[in-house]
């Protein structure tokens, strides 16, 4: 049975940050200890984050959670900081190859990120956080297994190998992360997350932490994991996508996609820019002639290697390029500051992929834009998305770009200053419990 349930509705307008719950104002207030209070103030989080204000308290009391909340709500360091807070308190003597806690993450690319994150939390002992992931070798992940860890980042393929060469163990666990888990679903590690978790003993303790963006199948697997007292935590904006983030679709003739994509880039001069596309085989074509059009572009997709990868992202990351075309691998869990615009150049096929992939930018409550460039052959894609996110995008055009002809059948131009639903009222934000029957 799920224990006491806690919705955060909230619509905001843009530019806003989001408004925290009237009784929680500071990290202090949620009970994490000085030090780590120190280390939110040094990474520049000056205050909690709505998924942050809800779910640090539950993992400070040793709470079963499952958390759903839109992807860049700051759901690494609501886990993260309470970690760190506990492992001050109880700093238990370290033990090769048994980790005090596990964070399990669906791609090697986020299981990077979110090391590199928490890493930035332990920062005066980064060396108790490390990263398992397959794609290189074993030799420095076994050296840092025997080392002794407090937190493994890991994913659910190359964790499991090393545990059934019993290269790691879980005995002293206390905590399972199970962060984007219905990514995880996405992947088809459902049992390899289950036969992972019943590895630790019963009398070990260990609570488990799940971050979903989507409910999905979430808590059908907090169930079959054995879990029957969790609380469950659900910060749902009422656009499925940050309150800071403006939204249109550009209608353009065929043929004519990338070169519309050039010209809004050069228009709009952001920061950073992901580009992403459905095929592998399109991102190497586009990336060319985007280069042709003066942009510095970098291409990332599945068939790269692990090596290839980081440093398509580093590029990316530093400013080396500011453009980065990519497939749904960049999708998720890359984290990067400074990406100002998001551009579809194929119709995400589901609103969970339109979700995420337009999460990249308008993190951390900053503002940002995410279009979809779309010809006639795209029309019933845009809207069946539109269907499924309950409101209609604004239609918009780019001043000065040489559409050529019209032709017919292209999206009706209505440019709204917002880009969302007009009409519609804003929805009340609370945080206080509300109980509802366990499921």
């Amino acid at each position: 049975m799920l224990g006491q349930t806690y919705l955060v509705k909230t619509e905001q307008s843009a530019g806003n940050r989001e408004q925290l719950p009237t009784e929680l104002s500071s990290f202090a207030d949620l009970g994490l200890d000085e030090r780590t209070c120190k280390v939110a103030k040094h990474l520049n989080w000056h205050w909690p984050t709505l998924v942050q204000a809800q779910v640090i308290k539950q993992v400070l009391s040793f709470k079963n959670l499952v958390t759903i909340a839109p992807t860049g709500t700051g759901k690494t360091g609501a886990y993260g900081l309470p970690l760190h807070t506990l492992w001050q308190s109880i700093r238990t003597p370290l033990e090769p190859s048994r980790p005090w806690a596990v964070v399990l993450v669906p791609t090697r690319e986020l299981a990077l990120q979110v090391t590199r994150v928490l890493k930035g939390i332990f920062r005066d002992q980064e060396h108790l956080v490390s990263a398992l992931v397959g794609g290189v070798g074993y030799a420095a992940q076994r050296e840092a297994l025997a080392s002794g860890l407090a937190i493994l980042v890991a994913t659910p393929g190359r964790l499991e190998d090393l545990a059934q060469r019993n290269e790691v163990h879980f005995e002293r666990l206390q905590f399972w992360v199970l962060d984007e888990m219905d990514r995880m679903l996405d992947f088809g590690f459902r049992h390899v997350v289950r036969r992972l978790v019943r590895r630790s003993p019963e009398s070990s303790g260990a609570r488990i932490l799940m971050f979903s963006a989507t409910e999905g199948d979430a808590l059908k697997v907090i169930r079959e994991l054995g879990v029957r007292n969790a609380e469950h935590i659900s910060i749902i904006h009422d656009q499925c996508v940050p309150p800071t983030l403006s939204e249109a679709v550009y209608g353009v003739n065929q043929g004519k996609k990338i070169a519309l994509a050039a010209a809004i880039i050069r228009a709009w001069h952001p920061r950073r820019t992901i580009v992403f596309l459905q095929r592998r085989e399109d991102v190497e074509e586009t990336a060319m002639r985007l280069r042709l059009e003066g942009l510095s572009v970098v291409s990332l997709h599945a068939e790269y290697s692990m090596t290839a990868r980081r440093d398509a992202v580093d590029r990316f990351s530093s400013g080396k390029n500011s453009v980065l075309v990519a497939t749904d691998i960049a999708g998720r869990g890359m984290d990067i500051r400074g990406v100002e615009l998001v551009i579809h150049l194929d119709v995400p096929p589901t609103l969970e992929e339109y979700v995420h992939r337009s999460g990249r930018t308008a993190r951390a409550g900053n503002p940002g834009r995410a279009i979809i460039i779309a010809d006639k052959n795209d029309l019933r894609d845009v809207e069946r998305l539109e269907s499924r996110l309950g409101r209609r995008l604004a239609r918009r055009r780019l001043a000065g770009f040489d559409y050529g002809r019209i032709t017919p059948n292209l999206p009706k131009i209505k440019v709204s200053l917002t880009g969302r639903q007009i009409g519609g009222k804003n929805t009340v934000l609370f945080a206080k419990p509300v109980k509802l029957l366990n499921r």
